[in-house]
């Protein structure tokens, strides 16, 4: 597949170079199904020196696919639902680079959103 040639691609560059790479794959859950993520074909078994994959995810069988893989995929960090204080602590940081702010109406709003408190 054409994702598969390019991880291969990316590692042997970044090996080759001896630079870092990290490859971050985010939502790997929401993948389609049509292109048969669960099988992980696309992603390598092992990995050079200086790079890393990095894969957030809901539980789900592709993840347990890719805990399975071994060493180069063995660490785990479960992250749990983020307090009121730091869904606070977040949005006002994130605001206050571009010099902005919620009131306490807008802010009460956001963090009552669904899914609000999901890293």
């Amino acid at each position: 597949s054409d994702v598969s040639a390019l991880v291969k691609v990316l590692l042997l560059h970044a090996s080759r170079a001896g630079a870092t790479l990290r490859l971050v794959i985010d939502a790997l859950n929401q993948l389609d199904a049509s292109d048969h993520p669960a099988n992980l074909e696309w992603l390598p078994s092992s990995l050079p020196p200086r790079c890393r994959v990095v894969v957030s995810s809901l539980p789900c069988a592709t993840m347990t696919a890719v805990l399975r893989r071994g060493t180069a995929f063995a660490r785990r960090l479960d992250v749990d639902v983020l307090s009121e204080s730091e869904r606070r602590e977040i949005v006002a940081a994130c605001l206050w680079r571009y010099r902005k702010r919620l009131d306490d109406a807008q802010m009460r709003a956001l963090l009552a959103k669904r899914d609000a408190s999901s890293p």
